[in-house]
Protein backbone atom coordinates (compact mmCIF):
# COMPACT_ATOMS: atom_id res chain seq x y z
CA UNK A 1 0.00 0.00 0.00
CA UNK A 2 3.06 2.23 0.71
CA UNK A 3 4.75 1.72 -2.45
CA UNK A 4 1.04 2.51 -4.65
CA UNK A 5 0.57 5.72 -2.58
CA UNK A 6 4.09 6.90 -3.02
CA UNK A 7 3.84 5.97 -6.66
CA UNK A 8 1.04 7.98 -6.67
CA UNK A 9 1.87 11.13 -4.93
CA UNK A 10 5.84 11.60 -4.96
CA UNK A 11 6.30 12.29 -9.09
CA UNK A 12 8.92 15.33 -8.91
CA UNK A 13 12.66 14.67 -9.77
CA UNK A 14 15.01 13.80 -6.93
CA UNK A 15 16.54 17.01 -5.57
CA UNK A 16 13.89 19.25 -5.65
CA UNK A 17 11.55 21.21 -3.51
CA UNK A 18 8.82 20.06 -4.65
CA UNK A 19 9.81 16.63 -3.48
CA UNK A 20 9.90 17.66 0.02
CA UNK A 21 6.49 18.85 -0.18
CA UNK A 22 5.16 15.53 -1.59
CA UNK A 23 7.07 13.21 1.10
CA UNK A 24 4.83 15.57 3.60
CA UNK A 25 1.58 14.52 1.64
CA UNK A 26 2.78 10.81 1.53
CA UNK A 27 2.95 10.94 5.61
CA UNK A 28 0.05 12.73 5.77
CA UNK A 29 -1.82 10.36 3.95
CA UNK A 30 -0.71 7.54 5.05
CA UNK A 31 -2.77 6.97 8.25
CA UNK A 32 -6.03 7.03 6.74
CA UNK A 33 -4.99 5.13 3.76
CA UNK A 34 -3.02 2.12 5.46
CA UNK A 35 -2.88 2.28 9.37
CA UNK A 36 -6.38 2.66 9.82
CA UNK A 37 -7.43 -0.12 7.32
CA UNK A 38 -4.42 -2.11 8.19
CA UNK A 39 -6.36 -1.61 12.45
CA UNK A 40 -9.60 -2.51 11.31
CA UNK A 41 -8.28 -5.37 9.26
CA UNK A 42 -6.41 -6.61 12.82
CA UNK A 43 -9.56 -6.20 14.77
CA UNK A 44 -11.67 -8.26 12.98
CA UNK A 45 -9.34 -11.41 12.04
CA UNK A 46 -8.58 -11.27 15.85
CA UNK A 47 -12.92 -11.01 16.68
CA UNK A 48 -12.86 -14.01 13.97
CA UNK A 49 -10.48 -16.14 15.25
CA UNK A 50 -11.63 -15.76 19.20
CA UNK A 51 -14.83 -16.74 17.80
CA UNK A 52 -13.97 -19.78 15.72
CA UNK A 53 -11.97 -20.68 18.37
CA UNK A 54 -14.89 -20.52 21.23
CA UNK A 55 -17.15 -22.15 18.40
CA UNK A 56 -14.74 -25.59 17.84
CA UNK A 57 -13.55 -25.36 21.74
CA UNK A 58 -17.21 -24.87 23.47
CA UNK A 59 -15.09 -22.52 26.30
CA UNK A 60 -15.28 -19.21 26.81
CA UNK A 61 -12.86 -16.87 25.70
CA UNK A 62 -11.91 -16.38 29.80
CA UNK A 63 -11.42 -20.07 29.43
CA UNK A 64 -9.53 -20.36 26.63
CA UNK A 65 -6.88 -17.50 27.60
CA UNK A 66 -6.85 -18.64 31.82
CA UNK A 67 -6.19 -22.32 31.67
CA UNK A 68 -3.02 -22.12 33.32
CA UNK A 69 -5.02 -20.49 35.88
CA UNK A 70 -7.42 -23.54 35.81
CA UNK A 71 -4.78 -26.01 36.19
CA UNK A 72 -3.45 -24.34 39.38
CA UNK A 73 -6.77 -24.07 41.16
CA UNK A 74 -7.38 -28.35 40.88
CA UNK A 75 -3.76 -28.60 42.31
CA UNK A 76 -4.08 -27.49 45.57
Amino acid sequence: MNYVLAKWIVVSPTGSVAVNEELRQLTLLSYPVIAIPSLLMMMLIFYYLRRTISSLSGLALDDVLASRGLEDEKHE
